[in-house]
């Protein structure tokens, strides 16, 4: 195993497995695993990885720094990302071997465990085969829209946090957690994970939040994908529908849905059935030790912007 990644071509082997395992290949690139691996804030990924005699990669798990808060306590995880197993080498023992060499290195990096986002099949496997804790599953919503939908939005550069209303909006935000479990954002965390290659974002400001959007495809159908909400100071509920209705009038898009949790998002919507979800949708936990057993982690706010499906 090798898991420096002093080099693009050390991405080489990555992008290829990914390219031959996953069903939208234009997703991976070298630009993308750098972003991913190597530019987090918090320091750089911990990767497992397996080669053939051939030295060909035909296993990837790579754990993204996670910090975790309840506004008393904190925790750094590493949130579980590209799983792959090459279709040559599958009953083989690489996937074992793989996240057991993701162990040891994010071991050394001082994580504390892994916070997987798996897909259905995956997770069960988790649970079973390695002993990972199953947490409860995270709904997707089809919010309902109210309102004048009144609010500034604009497609996301990384210029914009230099304009105004975004300016004073952002001085506004509430960053600190009084809900439970969260991840630990900031502004620099924020400007990182919008700069992801290949994604485009919107932002929106309202009278009571900034909200962070994309758009997507259900069974066809163009929607607006309401990614994470962070509300301003002093704010104990965001009004959703106003929120709903800002996303359909800037993506002109009639339907807006919402994946995950946030305490702080009101409004009301309807659940989607499991068919018409993204996927992954399952979330799996692993702390290498008992020293944090008694912090009770859980995902009490957890949105598609906390991990990389968008």
């Amino acid at each position: 195993m090798n898991a420096s990644f002093g080099t693009d071509a050390d991405l080489a082997g990555v992008v290829h497995l990914m390219q031959e395992v996953f069903p939208h290949p234009e997703r991976f690139t070298i630009e993308r695993l750098a972003w991913s691996y190597r530019q987090h804030p918090l320091g750089v990924a911990a990767v497992g990885r397996c080669f053939d005699d051939q030295a060909k990669q035909i296993g990837n798990y790579a754990l993204v720094p996670l910090k975790l808060t309840d506004g008393k306590n904190e925790i750094v995880l590493g949130l579980g990302v590209d799983l792959a197993v090459s279709p040559s080498a599958r009953g083989t023992g690489t996937f074992r071997t793989t996240v057991s060499h993701s162990y040891e290195q994010a071991k050394q990096q001082g994580f504390a465990g892994i916070l997987g986002i798996a897909n259905a099949q995956s997770a069960p496997r988790m649970v079973k085969a390695l002993g990972w804790k199953h947490l409860p599953s995270l709904t997707t919503r089809l919010l309902f829209a109210g309102g004048s939908g009144s609010g500034t939005s604009a497609p996301y550069t990384p210029s914009l946090f230099s304009t105004e209303p975004f300016v004073s909006a952002m001085r506004k935000v509430s960053f600190s957690n009084e809900d439970g479990w969260q991840q630990s954002w900031n502004l620099d965390l924020l400007q990182w994970r919008l700069s992801m290659p290949g994604a485009r974002y919107s932002l929106h400001v309202l009278d009571d939040c900034i909200a962070v959007s994309t758009t997507d495809k259900v069974l066809g159908v163009p929607v607006g994908v309401l990614l994470k909400v962070f509300a301003f100071q002093g704010v104990t509920r965001v009004n959703g529908a106003a929120v709903a209705m800002r996303l359909v009038r800037h993506h002109k898009m009639p339907f807006v849905v919402h994946w995950g949790l946030n305490p702080i998002l009101g409004g009301r919507g309807v659940s989607l059935p499991k068919r018409l979800q993204p996927s992954p949708l399952e979330v799996v936990l692993h702390l290498f030790d008992d020293s944090h057993a008694s912090l009770d982690i859980r995902l009490d706010s957890f949105e598609l912007l906390d991990f990389d499906a968008y």
